[in-house]
């Protein structure tokens, strides 16, 4: 089999700058969206990668179960190999490939543990059999035999009859609080014969503020980077950042500013005077 051979034209449309919504999450929902009225298959289905404590890097795909402000959220067992790679660095990429529509988003960001009713809140929703599953399949861990594990799947029947299926202590939610979004569309330039490979990406960074007064949380700034050709760009380059800062980094930067000047002033006429009077 020729590799090489392999490729087609992306005809799909393109992305630029002013297409992008300024938050990130309304713009990847809006892509999400698309996606399920494409009819794409399982299109919240996304790439999970982590870092283990070997250092070697991991991938699997899960599902994402929720998105909200604080972040992209998927369920697993805390005794899989993920969970346990999450625990050594929570540092992970999230990558959804919606490649029917030459469209793939990049996720970045640091996990962190859902509480115990954010995840049972959704252990609930889930159908029953999914409920067993999740409390006979220890992921990760190797079984003899399959028969062994449709075994305890009926065990756990028995045991829990028709009753309400508890949450296993084992099993919960995680969320990737994001801090950079990359939205990538390939573009046909008008009058181009067939793809010229360049490459539109779209990063928009979301960073957090901290506040260190007792009950304001942080707020949230985002900055908007511009598209990228990027087989134009040399290796390591990246595009101009514009940053949006909160209105009150400004107001105290400009009080800090102002008191500095004020501080200076002062000791140019302490000098002053003092010179005068010690010639």
């Amino acid at each position: 089999m020729h590799y090489e051979d392999f490729r087609r034209e992306y005809t799909a449309g393109g992305l630029s700058r002013e297409m992008l919504d300024a938050c990130p999450l309304r713009q990847f929902e809006r892509w999400l969206e698309q996606s399920v009225r494409a009819g794409l298959g399982d299109p919240t289905a996304m790439v999970l990668a982590t870092i283990d404590e070997q250092g070697n890097p991991w991938q699997r795909i899960v599902l994402l179960k929720g998105l909200s402000h604080d972040g992209f959220v998927f369920y697993t067992n805390y005794g899989s190999a993920k969970a346990q790679a999450i625990a050594h660095n929570s540092r992970v990429s999230l990558h959804f490939p919606w490649n029917e529509l030459d469209r793939q988003v990049i996720v970045a960001g640091e996990t962190q543990k859902m509480s115990v009713v954010e995840s049972a809140s959704y252990f609930l929703t889930r159908p029953r059999e999914s409920q067993i599953a999740a409390w006979a399949s220890r992921q990760s861990r190797p079984v003899s035999a399959r028969a062994m594990l449709e075994k305890q799947v009926q065990v756990l029947k028995d045991k829990f009859g028709k009753g309400e299926i508890p949450v296993p202590d084992f099993w919960g939610g995680y969320r990737v609080r994001h801090h950079r979004v990359e939205f990538w569309h390939p573009e046909r330039r008008i009058g181009s014969a067939s793809d010229d490979h360049l490459r539109n990406r779209c990063r928009q960074l979301h960073t957090v503020i901290a506040n260190h007064q007792v009950g304001i949380a942080p707020k949230p700034s985002t900055a908007i980077v511009d598209q990228e050709a990027t087989s134009c760009q040399g290796p390591g380059s990246d595009c101009r950042t514009t940053s949006y800062q909160d209105s009150s980094s400004g107001d105290k930067a400009a009080r800090s500013s102002f008191l500095l000047g004020f501080v200076a002033l002062f000791f140019l006429i302490w000098v002053s005077v003092h010179s005068g009077l010690h010639p």
